[in-house]
């Protein structure tokens, strides 16, 4: 399959593959994902092409030249896959590259008579700069810019000196120093540089984020000198965003306690946060006026993984799979009213190959269903119960992995990896394809160790019994309904359960999978009032309907509604 490019389409071509017995077959317009191979070939050439012009100075005019450059260098390095070099395995022999130069090296271009001025005072040659060969001209003499002409020729006589670079700025060189990755050679190559010393006192947050050295290492820009920079492990900087006191100036007022007039988004956020919008990566939320409190939940998500072991770093070995690895940002606002802002670091699960990284049967994780919910409403109901909603943090993390993961670490990950080393999945995290199984049969076991049975094949029921008295859990991923008809088996469960796992609430629950819960004495009401508003807003109704209510009450109402199910 080709590009769907004009050149790609002409007669000459398609008669050629024709004749090689090779069907012309095109991509579909704006969607390079069907040529990837392709477009992935492409992408290292234009790698090396931009190392090759960052190095020689030459800058982007010459962007053609430096991708066949790197297009020549690819085709004749060795290849671990096919244990060989691209052009040994087209063409079976070694390609000779004792002809290769520096791209943008300086050359001395020998001058035939036709080429140099009359006389014989004329010079016999002249100063150019090496462009590579000229194999796109399907030749394989060198191609050289003329400085003074502007014109670009092609020579296989010219003497090059490979350690000149007329473009390269001076100051590069001496500022080279031993040890220097590539991302210091391409910095220092803007002059006039500057590099600080790091303080303490920096405020890191307002600086920008530049690039990242082989070594893990940041390279960031000061905020009021470009030509200021500086290079710092992730650890130091990370703790630096969270120790700085002032870290932008509408960030002293973000924590305090909002202005009842401001409030016109979500309530328990300010006028000035659209809670609709969160960050869209790392460096997005330090720079936001509530960026202390973005750390703080960062920090959060790093100790949950630090605490229960989830990475180990191994060094790469061939063969390795890398998952890419996201963070997901959010306002979390539940009934219209905002609770936390919520940091999750998740696994590129699509990456992930059926049969090695996953068993393609074993992924089904059941959930509480709707109607299940109605049923634990309704049996609370009918005995005067108290519905209480708990919530296990970071759930997944708990779950045992049986395959071997491999990922990188994300771009605000404070502990830093080593150049040729990954992180090794020890637990699975959000994002695997076998996360949310291997929670649930994490859970299920611990359940029916403590005593809880299930009660339903699926087991998202579970039920102990005291004599009289009874605790129900109703599961539903990471979220609990406990329904205990006694103080006792209420606090015994909230003692066993934080042995093992990390858990907030414990209160009555006022809301669960959608549902509003309004829990009296005189019975449960189950209503949608605000997802019914959160419509008419967006559909702008005019008439508000009452509300209403599916009530279980402790008598008829329960009866009646246990009947139904």
């Amino acid at each position: 399959m080709r590009d769907n490019a004009g050149e790609n389409k002409s007669k000459e071509i398609s008669e050629y593959f024709t004749s090689k017995g090779v069907t012309n077959r095109y991509a579909t317009a704006y969607e390079q994902h069907q040529d990837g191979l392709s477009e992935a070939g492409i992408k290292s050439v234009m790698w090396l092409a931009r190392s090759g012009m960052a190095e020689s100075g030459l800058g982007g005019r010459f962007w053609f030249s430096a991708a066949t450059c790197g297009k020549d260098c690819r085709n004749a390095t060795y290849k671990e896959r096919i244990k060989n070099t691209p052009w040994g395995f087209l063409y079976g022999e070694k390609k000779d590259v004792s002809k290769f130069r520096p791209f943008g090296c300086r050359g001395y271009m020998w001058l035939n008579k036709d080429r140099r001025e009359k006389g014989k005072t004329a010079p016999r040659a002249m100063e150019v700069i090496n462009l590579g060969f000229a194999s796109d001209l399907n030749t394989s003499a060198y191609k050289v810019y003329v400085e003074k002409t502007g014109q670009i020729l092609t020579s296989n006589q010219i003497e090059f000196d490979e350690g000149l670079f007329p473009y390269r700025k001076e100051e590069m060189i001496s500022k080279l120093d031993e040890g220097d990755s590539e991302i210091d050679i391409l910095y220092k190559a803007s002059t006039p540089i500057r590099w600080l010393a790091y303080t303490p006192d920096l405020q890191l947050a307002t600086f920008r984020k530049v690039n990242m050295g082989s070594d893990r290492h940041l390279i960031l820009q000061a905020p009021n000198d470009p030509t200021a920079f500086l290079k710092i492990d992730q650890e130091t900087f990370f703790k630096n965003l969270l120790s700085t006191a002032t870290v932008h100036e509408k960030a002293r007022t973000a924590s305090a306690p909002p202005d009842p007039g401001t409030l016109t988004r979500v309530k328990g956020l300010p006028n000035s946060i659209d809670p609709t919008k969160p960050p869209k990566n790392f460096r997005d939320a330090m720079l936001r006026e509530d960026c202390q409190e973005w750390a703080a939940a960062l920090d959060k998500e790093y100790m949950g993984f630090k605490h229960r072991r989830v990475f180990e770093l191994v060094p790469l070995q061939k063969g390795m799979k890398l998952m890419g690895m996201t963070t997901r940002w959010e306002y979390k606002v539940t009934n219209g009213v905002f609770e936390k802002r919520k940091v999750r670091l998740c696994a590129m699960g699509n990456q992930q190959i059926a049969g090695v990284h996953f068993n393609e049967s074993d992924l089904y994780a059941p959930v509480l269903k709707a109607h299940e919910v109605r049923l634990l409403v309704a049996i609370a109901a009918q005995h005067g119960a108290t519905i209480y909603k708990y919530d296990t943090s970071q759930a997944f993390l708990y779950g045992d992995v049986d395959e071997d993961l491999y990922a990188r670490a994300p771009d605000w990950w404070p502990e830093p990896v080593p150049e040729g080393y990954c992180l090794q999945l020890r637990k699975n995290i959000y994002g695997t394809r076998q996360a949310a199984r291997a929670w649930h049969v994490r859970l299920s076991t611990w359940m029916e160790e403590h005593g809880y049975l299930p009660v339903n094949n699926e087991k998202t029921i579970f039920m102990k019994w005291d004599d009289e008295d009874f605790i129900i859990h109703g599961v539903f991923v990471d979220d609990f309904a406990t329904i205990p008809t006694s103080q006792r088996l209420k606090e015994e469960f909230e003692t066993l359960y934080a042995r093992d796992f990390e858990v907030t609430g414990g209160g009555a629950m006022t809301s669960f999978l959608g549902l509003e819960v309004e829990q009296e004495p005189d019975g449960i009401a189950l209503h949608l009032d605000t997802y019914i508003n959160e419509l008419i807003e967006e559909y702008q109704c005019i008439q508000i309907p009452d509300k209403v209510y599916q009530t279980q009450d402790s008598s008829h109402g329960a009866r009646s509604a246990a009947g139904q199910l």
